[in-house]
């Protein structure tokens, strides 16, 4: 392992341990830091990018920066299209987080028909890559159920 990568994996621990002390400038700051170390190093690491991408969705998304979290997730999905190494479940699995983490903030914003179509696009890749009995396609099918309830959709909910 690199000296940057063991920098850039020190970087995330710091700033989960910011972000966990409710310091969440200083979390932003190192994630960002780490981030761009795991994209300039290429390769598998886009992967980890994607990940802090996510991480920085979720934390925006509990603080109510709906819009800041979106466009976090959405440059997870825009890291994840760059990815030239061979699909594997990790990222397969942030793909999905993405793509959940968008569904819900546009559910959130009552934007459902943008929602529909990221859930219905995972949970596609889901039953593709994972089968209809993994834990990642009941998470997208759940998602989908509770959209489709707020919508009044109930038929579909089921």
């Amino acid at each position: 392992m690199s000296t940057q990568i063991i920098r850039a994996t020190h970087l995330r621990e710091e700033a989960s341990t910011a972000h966990q002390q409710g310091n969440l400038n200083r979390a932003e700051v190192l994630y960002v830091e780490s981030l761009e170390i795991f994209v300039r190093e290429g390769g598998e690491y886009f992967v980890e990018a994607a990940n802090i991408m996510n991480t920085l969705a979720v934390m925006k998304q509990k603080h109510g920066d709906w819009y800041g979290a979106l466009k976090a997730a959405e440059k997870s999905i825009q890291i994840m299209n760059g990815l030239r190494t061979s699909p594997n479940r990790k990222a397969d699995e942030i793909r999905l987080q993405s793509w959940r983490i968008i569904g819900n903030i546009h559910r959130r914003l009552i934007r459902y028909n943008e929602a529909e179509q990221v859930l219905q696009r995972a949970l596609d890749h889901a039953l593709y890559v994972f089968g209809a009995a993994d834990e990642q396609t009941t998470l997208i099918f759940n998602e989908l159920a509770l959209l489709y309830k707020q919508m009044g959709k109930l038929e579909k909910a089921e």
